[in-house]
């Protein structure tokens, strides 16, 4: 029997001054694809707003990948872990 792959699903946001907003989005996005994960992130002048799931164990490389390219040490986030695919896409927004 194939054991079951559990995924991981963090919400967050963070009202932060973003400026280049498309050089973000172009990061971000690569990290998404290059990490397998799926859900969605609004990018705005504002700051950042998501909702985003990857296999078990990603939040710890998502989150430090956001503080670097962020340059910003704490993210206001709400982990749940689920056995199931949440997302089937991934969507990145300007706002």
């Amino acid at each position: 029997m194939q054991k079951e792959k559990k995924f991981d699903i963090i919400s967050f946001y963070k009202f932060i001054i973003l400026d280049d907003l498309e050089k973000h989005q172009l990061a971000i996005k690569k990290f998404l694809i290059d990490k397998d994960l799926k859900g969605t992130l609004i990018l705005s002048p504002e700051g950042l707003n998501g909702t985003v799931s990857g296999v078990e164990g990603f939040v710890k490389k998502f989150n430090q990948f956001l503080f670097k390219n962020f340059s910003f040490d704490s993210l206001m986030t709400q982990a749940i872990y689920q056995a199931l695919v949440i997302f089937h896409l991934t969507n990145l927004g300007l706002k």
